[in-house]
C-alpha cells in the first residue's frame, strides 16, 4: 500500500492508470502518422500543380504585356504618310498666314488631333495580336504540358526503378549495336534533309507560275516569248520580296510591271469607263513585256567579263489593286497617277540589295508606254548605267557558289566517311570472326596433335620386318624414323602432323621417282600397311600440300 496525499491507492488501479496512457500514445502516433500520409500523397501534389499553373499563367501575362507594349512603343514611332502630309502643310500655313493667334490655335488643333490619332493608333496595335505571337503561346502551353507530363511520368518512374535495375543493365550490352547502327542512319537522314531545305531556298521560282500566261488571257495580248531554254524567260509573281530575292540569287535587276486598270473579265463595269476595251496603255506595255526581243535583251549578258549564262533582267508583275501590288507601291514609293490624274501602267528598274531591300534606279512614265523597241533600247541604256551593281551582285553569285560547292563537297566528303567506316567496322568484324573461328580450329588441332603425338610407335632401328621412312620438305627440313611393316600407311601422316605441325589432310607424299603419291584418305589409309603399300626397306617421300589448301593458305 503506497499513501498519497493523505489517502490510500491501490498498486492495481496505477497501472490501469499506465496502461491507459500508453494506448493514449499510440493512438496519437497514429493519428500523426496517418496526417503525414495524407500530406504527401493529397495536399503537397495539389498545392504543387496550382502552384505551376499560377506559374505559367504569369509568365503568359508578363509575356502578353512585354509584346502589347513593342507593338504600342511600334505604332506611337510609327510616321504615316498623313502625318507627313499634315506637316507640309503646316509649314505652308506658317507661311502664308500672319496671325499669332490664329496659328496657335490650329497648332493646338492638329496637336490634339495627330495625338489622338497616335493613341488609337497604339490601342490598335495592344488589341491586335499577330499570328507569330499566338503561335509563340500555343507553343509554351505545348512545352508546359509536355514538361507536366513528363515530371509525372518521371514522378511514377521512380516508384518502380528498383524492381527493374538488373534487367536493365543486361539490356544495355544487347541494345549498343543497335544504337550504333541507328545512329549512323540517324546521321544521313540529317544530311539529306539539310539538301533538301536548301535546295527548297534556292528554286523559289519553280513554286511561282509564270504572270504572263495571266497577262496574255486576260488582257488580249499574244505571247510572243519563245520557248527556246536560251532566250525563255518566266514574269515572276507572287510577293515583291521573293521576287527580289529571285532576281538577287540570278544577279539580275528586276522590272516591275503593274498594269493601271484591270482586266475586264475581272472589272464590274466591263472595263475603262464601262465599256469593253482596255486601257490602251496596258496593252500597249504588256505587248512589249511579251514580245521576243525584250526578253532575249533580258537574257542578255550584263557584263562583258561577267559570268557566262547570267542575264541582266528579270520581270515580276502583279495585279492591280492587288495586296501585292499596293504593298510594293509603298515600299517603292513610286507614283501610279501621272500629273494629270490620269492613271498609268507602272514600269520601273528595281536593283535588289544584299540586305532585302529594293532601290528605285529609273521609273518611265508610260504616257506612253515604250514599245518593244523602245523598251530594248531603255534596257540596254540601264544596264550600261549600272555596271557596278552588276559587278556587286555576280561577286555574290561566285561566292554563293563556291558555298553551295564547298556545301557539297562536304556532304559528299561526310557521306564517304560514313561509308568508309562502316566498310572498316564490316571488315573488321569478318576478320575477328575468323580469327576466332581459326583459333578454335588450331586450339583442335593442337589437342589432336598432342594425341598423335602420344600414340606415335617407337621408332624402329633394327630388324628384318622394318621400313626406314625419311622425308624431305620444301622449305628444307627432313627427317628419318622407322616403323614396323604391319604399321597403317596413316601414321607416316601422323608423325608428319605430330612432328613437323603440318596437317594430314594437306599432306601429299610422293617418292622421289615420282611412281608412287599418296594423300589422306582415312578409309584407304588405315586399311593398308605399310608391306600393302609396296614400300622398300628404305623408302624417301618428298612431302607437298595439296593443290586446294595451297590456294586456301594464300588467300588467308
Amino acid at each position: 500500500m503506497k499513501l498519497r496525499g493523505g489517502e490510500e491507492e491501490d498498486e492495481t488501479d496505477y497501472d490501469e492508470e499506465s496502461d491507459s496512457d500508453d494506448d493514449d500514445d499510440d493512438e496519437d502516433s497514429d493519428m500523426y502518422q496517418k496526417v503525414l500520409d495524407v500530406t504527401k500523397t493529397k495536399i503537397v501534389p495539389v498545392v504543387m500543380t496550382y502552384s505551376k499553373k499560377a506559374a505559367i499563367t504569369i509568365k503568359k501575362a508578363s509575356i502578353t504585356f512585354y509584346y502589347a507594349m513593342q507593338r504600342a512603343i511600334s505604332a506611337g514611332l510609327e510616321v504615316v504618310e498623313n502625318d507627313e502630309e499634315e506637316e507640309d502643310d503646316d509649314d505652308e500655313d506658317e507661311e502664308e498666314e500672319g496671325d499669332v493667334y490664329e496659328v496657335i490655335a490650329k497648332k493646338l488643333i492638329k496637336f490634339c488631333t495627330k495625338s489622338m490619332k497616335k493613341i488609337q493608333r497604339m490601342v490598335k496595335a495592344v488589341m491586335t495580336i499577330p499570328e507569330d505571337e499566338g503561335s509563340y503561346e500555343d507553343d509554351d502551353d505545348e512545352d508546359d504540358d509536355k514538361n507536366d507530363e513528363g515530371n509525372d511520368s518521371n514522378a511514377e518512374e521512380t516508384d518502380d526503378v528498383t524492381a527493374t535495375e538488373s534487367k536493365e543493365e543486361e539490356e544495355e550490352d544487347d541494345s549498343s549495336d543497335l544504337i550504333t547502327s541507328t545512329s549512323i542512319s540517324s546521321l544521313d537522314v540529317k544530311e539529306t534533309s539539310v539538301e533538301v531545305e536548301s535546295d527548297e531556298e534556292t528554286t523559289i521560282t519553280k513554286k511561282i507560275a509564270d504572270f504572263g500566261s495571266y497577262l496574255a488571257e486576260n488582257y488580249s495580248v499574244e505571247d510572243k516569248r519563245t520557248t527556246d531554254e536560251d532566250n525563255d524567260i518566266t514574269i515572276l509573281g507572287g510577293s515583291l520580296s521573293d521576287a527580289c530575292k529571285i532576281a538577287r540569287e540570278q544577279a539580275r535587276m528586276l522590272i516591275v510591271f503593274i498594269p493601271s486598270e484591270k482586266p475586264k473579265s475581272e472589272s464590274w463595269f466591263g472595263g475603262v469607263g464601262g465599256g469593253k476595251q482596255t486601257n490602251a496603255n496596258d496593252q500597249i506595255a504588256i505587248e512589249s513585256l511579251l514580245s521576243d526581243d525584250v526578253m532575249k535583251a533580258a537574257n542578255k549578258k550584263a557584263r562583258k567579263k561577267g559570268e557566262a549564262g547570267l542575264g541582266s533582267f528579270a520581270i515580276w508583275g502583279s495585279k492591280t489593286g492587288s495586296s501585292e501590288a499596293t504593298s510594293a507601291i509603298k515600299r517603292l514609293k513610286i507614283k501610279a497617277t501621272a500629273t494629270t490624274g490620269e492613271k498609268r501602267p507602272i514600269l520601273c528598274v528595281v536593283y535588289p540589295a544584299q540586305d532585302g531591300s529594293a532601290k528605285v534606279l529609273a521609273q518611265h512614265h508610260c504616257n506612253p508606254p515604250l514599245k518593244a523597241e523602245s523598251m530594248v533600247s531603255w534596257m540596254n541604256a540601264l544596264r550600261k548605267r549600272h555596271g557596278k551593281q552588276y559587278q556587286s551582285m555576280q561577286t555574290m553569285y561566285k561566292e554563293n557558289q563556291y558555298a553551295l560547292e564547298r556545301r557539297d563537297g562536304y556532304i559528299d566528303s561526310v557521306q564517304s566517311d560514313t561509308e568508309r567506316k562502316l566498310k572498316e567496322a564490316k571488315e573488321e568484324a569478318e576478320r575477328k570472326k575468323k580469327e576466332v573461328k581459326e583459333a578454335a580450329r588450331q586450339a583442335g588441332i593442337d589437342a589432336r596433335r598432342q594425341e598423335l603425338k602420344d600414340s606415335l610407335p617407337e621408332d624402329v632401328t633394327s630388324g628384318d620386318n622394318v621400313k626406314k621412312i625419311k622425308l624431305t620438305f620444301a622449305d628444307g627440313r627432313s627427317g628419318q624414323r622407322g616403323f614396323a611393316s604391319d604399321q597403317p600407311l596413316s601414321v607416316v601422316f601422323n608423325w608428319v602432323d605430330a612432328m613437323f605441325e603440318t596437317e594430314r589432310e594437306k599432306v601429299v607424299l610422293t617418292t622421289l621417282n615420282g611412281k608412287q603419291t599418296f594423300s589422306w584418305n582415312e578409309e584407304d589409309i588405315e586399311e593398308t600397311t605399310l608391306e600393302d603399300s609396296g614400300l622398300k626397306k628404305m623408302t624417301a617421300f618428298r612431302v607437298s600440300l595439296s593443290e586446294t589448301n595451297e590456294k586456301e593458305s594464300k588467300d588467308e
